[in-house]
């Protein structure tokens, strides 16, 4: 698994400067040598598909869940919508004490 100090591998084909897709969660990366290599060191590579692009008939990789800026936003919606209710979207905590 992905520790603090590991990129992530969209991280990983960002800094490889390949050239890469995206659907909601699901990332998609050119199928090159180099795109090769990250996936085969992917931890999660079993998850990994291959498809033609119907656009440009080239093979591309699917990443199933692999697109950051997606869980980015999401956690940031989450973050957002947790400070308005107070206490990490607990609510208010109640107050045993005045009763």
């Amino acid at each position: 698994m992905q520790g603090e100090d590991q990129m992530t591998i969209y991280q990983d084909m960002k800094n490889a400067k390949i050239k890469y897709r995206s659907h909601e969660s699901d990332l998609y990366v050119l199928k090159t040598p180099r795109s090769t290599e990250i996936v085969d060191s992917y931890y999660f590579k079993q998850n990994v598909r291959t498809f033609t692009n119907s656009n440009d008939g080239q093979i591309w990789y699917n990443i199933p869940f692999a697109f950051d800026p997606f869980w980015d936003r999401k956690k940031k919606k989450l973050l957002v919508k947790r400070g308005a209710q107070g206490l990490g979207g607990l609510g208010k905590a109640p107050n045993y004490y005045d009763k």
